[in-house]
């Protein structure tokens, strides 16, 4: 890779961009997960000037598997924290804490030995029982969920004047029971949160 380089100018500042190795670099990977360092060793085009980096069709594999060992890394140890978070704060086992989340124990040892990915909806539902500390009890218990009457609904109250295609303010918004069904609440537009 480092053969075939050639240093071109900055888009941004003008300087010179040049493959670049060392510790310090982060890079963004995926929503949800901090800035995942790059391997040291690694280069990368980056402006002597601005700093800004650089992906080219030649370090983008390279980078990308870098990465995705860094991201295996982290959700082990990130999934770990949590298991061990819900094990603790609710006496479970492993195989309790598998349960809730409707995978198997096997699968769960697979994925905190570092063996297995968990997609990003899985690391979500963990993350969330841990946030949520009666819900996991809840599976634990093996209680159904039911709706709570009235479901709480965030309710936007339309304008008498039609709309002008800009952005609904935040403040238009309010958190309120389902109104009764009736021609004086047509205007009234209700998304289940």
């Amino acid at each position: 890779m480092r053969q075939g380089f050639e240093p071109f100018t900055c888009p941004e500042c003008g300087g010179t961009v040049r493959l670049t190795t060392g510790p310090g670099r982060t890079r963004e990977y995926r929503r949800g997960v901090p800035p995942l360092a790059v391997p040291d060793e690694l280069p990368i085009p980056t402006c002597e000037d601005c700093g800004d980096s650089f992906v080219l069709v030649e370090t983008e594999g390279e980078l990308n598997k870098a990465l995705d060992d860094r991201y295996r890394e982290w959700q082990r140890d990130h999934l770990a924290r949590v298991v061990a978070l819900l094990q603790r704060r609710h006496d479970a086992t492993k195989r309790q804490v598998a349960s809730s989340a409707g995978i198997t124990p096997s699968h769960l040892s697979h994925l905190l030995a570092g063996q297995d990915a968990a997609s990003a909806t899985l690391l979500r539902l963990f993350e969330s029982l841990a946030a949520y500390p009666p819900e996991f009890e809840r599976h634990l218990q093996g209680r159904t969920f039911l709706m709570p009457a009235p479901f709480p609904c965030l309710a936007w109250r339309a304008p008498q004047e039609p709309l002008t295609g800009e952005r609904f303010a935040a403040a238009d918004w309010r958190w309120s029971p389902p109104p009764p069904p009736g021609p004086a609440n047509d205007n009234v537009v209700q998304e289940a949160v």
